[in-house]
């Protein structure tokens, strides 16, 4: 099983600003690890992290995932290489 953070980095590094110029946001990052999950278990019948995710107001969230990038507010994350 992946570890929540290792795949939230997974996405930030495959984020391409230098093409379309927009980093994943935070809210994004959110939907992309929900549908991960999602899709994860519908094709293996497992999770594929262990971290829980919750309902809020504008979607799912995994708080531990949300609490490291939300000094980024609104704005995109920075481009992590890999």
């Amino acid at each position: 099983m992946a570890n929540v953070e290792d795949v939230a980095k997974y996405f930030i590094a495959r984020s391409d600003d230098s093409q379309s110029g927009e980093l994943i946001s935070n809210l994004k990052l959110q939907k992309l690890l929900y549908y991960a999950q999602g899709l994860h278990l519908a094709l293996h019948d497992r999770p594929l992290f262990d971290a829980s995710i919750v309902k809020w107001t504008h979607g799912p969230v995994v708080e531990d995932i949300y609490r490291r990038y939300k000094s980024h507010g609104s704005s995109g994350i920075p481009r992590i290489k890999q």
